[in-house]
């Protein structure tokens, strides 16, 4: 345990960090959204409120300190020399005359193949809707104890969910394909997005109030989060690209007739935000007032870190117990057991942790899946692997342009938004849809050159092309 005035420097100095590295990722990775600028932000806001007085989560012990150091370190390193190693020249710079008369591929969306997918993944997402409400339906019985005894159905659903994989490993193939099927709906986030953003139709939105529906029946507020950021990323992504494609006085006519209708979206996309983090609460905790929903907000940024150190503070998870990965990467561990594979597949959720006031939860950040999985070392490989690929595809989207893989780097994108709270991609679901945009590309992107306009400065310099 270390002293309260220690906690405050180590905390004022993870602020100075947070700044710093923020600052030196602007022009190293083009801008001030980027994978380096999300991590330390996330865990700027998780660490300050933590620290608020109606918390008093602090201080939190050396060994959680170190881990959150060392891990948020080597993910800003990795993250810096591969984008210094990927852009040699900094973002903003003109390129050179030869590379101006040099004919380049161009990435565009077929339209109308795109609003056939964008209609079949919005359909198997309404079918997934149904779905649900009929299993929620059956597991409840009535509409009544939904609303009257929702913390009961809470729990009835978490236990539903955090059986160990040995337990559902008789589950038919045919039904697991049909679900896996199912899921493919949420591909109508990323083509929503692009629909939103490059041609300003409100329709786009229409996948976020489809997962805002199953959050609320589920009682829950992590799925339509996660969907949040998945649109927005995705979103300030194709609006970026669709920016530099166009010539200045043709984006600023498109940009003016499209604000109007992106500005009601962004209403929109508010107000359902607000309904999914209040009716969860509301419904399993009846009778609380508006300013209690105020601070479950708050305790949702501050308690995973909190619950880590007291994983931390208990000898977990440093007592040497390792599971090789199968913690990080949990779907995929109980598809490797279903194919015959000896895995030791763990509980999908942890157990829960008790703080004062009665609030408790069963999620510890993600740093307690690369611990569980290797130990120390795990602080380094996961961070370092998140960090690499993030980076990589950051970069190939911001200075190559490549439209293509924007799905796939929204999902790393939001990974690291909500890596203060758990580890993503442990779910299967989350690459079953980067798989699914990965496989679809070749169906919905056309690749076609373009030879860009050569300005005067250059025609000058040609031979033949001189007044």
């Amino acid at each position: 345990m270390i002293s309260e005035a220690l906690d405050l420097i180590l905390t004022a100095s993870w602020i100075g960090l947070a700044i710093g590295f923020i600052l030196i990722a602007r022009p190293v990775l083009g801008g001030w959204l980027n994978p380096v600028s999300v991590y330390w932000s996330v865990w700027t806001c998780s660490i300050i409120v933590s620290r608020l007085p109606f918390v008093a989560g602090w201080p939190l012990a050396v060994e959680t300190w170190m881990a959150m150091i060392l891990a948020a370190v080597i993910f800003t390193m990795v993250s810096l020399i591969l984008g210094f190693i990927l852009s040699p020249r900094w973002f903003g710079k003109k390129p050179s005359r030869v590379s101006c008369l040099k004919p380049r591929l161009e990435q565009t969306y077929t339209t109308r193949t795109l609003l056939v997918v964008f209609a079949v993944c919005m359909a198997l997402s309404v079918v997934q809707l149904y779905l649900q409400l009929r299993h929620l339906l059956g597991l409840v019985g009535s509409w009544h104890l939904l609303w009257t005894e929702g913390w009961k159905v809470r729990r009835v659903l978490v236990e539903e969910s955090s059986k160990v994989a040995w337990a559902n490993l008789e589950v038919p193939f045919l039904t697991r394909i049909t679900s896996y099927t199912l899921s493919l709906g949420g591909l109508a986030l990323f083509l929503g997005a692009y629909l939103l953003a490059v041609k300003g139709l409100l329709v786009g939105i229409a996948p976020l109030s489809v997962e805002a529906i199953i959050s609320m029946l589920r009682l829950e507020r992590y799925r339509f989060v996660v969907s949040f950021l998945l649109f927005g990323f995705s979103y300030w992504y194709f609006a970026r690209l669709r920016g530099r494609n166009s010539p200045r006085e043709i984006h600023r006519r498109i940009k003016n007739r499209l604000r109007s209708r992106k500005l009601l979206a962004g209403i929109i996309a508010a107000v359902i935000l607000v309904f999914v983090m209040w009716v969860p609460i509301s419904v399993r905790h009846l009778g609380i007032r508006g300013r209690d929903i105020a601070l479950h907000t708050l305790w949702y940024l501050a308690s995973p870190v909190l619950a880590f150190d007291v994983r931390v503070k208990n000898g977990e998870p440093f007592d040497g117990r390792t599971t090789g990965g199968a913690s990080s990467f949990w779907g995929i561990a109980v598809w490797l057991a279903r194919l015959g594979w000896d895995v030791d597949v763990p509980p999908y959720h942890y157990e829960p942790v008790r703080f004062q006031g009665g609030m408790q939860t069963n999620v510890f950040t993600y740093l307690i899946n690369p611990l569980d999985d290797w130990g120390w070392p795990g602080l380094v490989l996961l961070p370092a692997m998140m960090s690499a690929v993030a980076t990589f595809l950051h970069v190939m989207i911001v200075r190559y342009r490549r439209l293509a893989i924007v799905p796939v780097q929204s999902i790393m994108m939001a990974t690291i938004a909500m890596s203060f709270y758990t580890f993503m991609l442990k779910d299967l679901y989350y690459m079953l849809l980067a798989t699914a945009t990965i496989l679809l590309t070749p169906v919905l992107i056309r690749t076609r050159l373009k030879c860009p306009r050569l300005s005067s400065v250059t025609a000058l310099e040609e031979p033949g092309l001189q007044r």
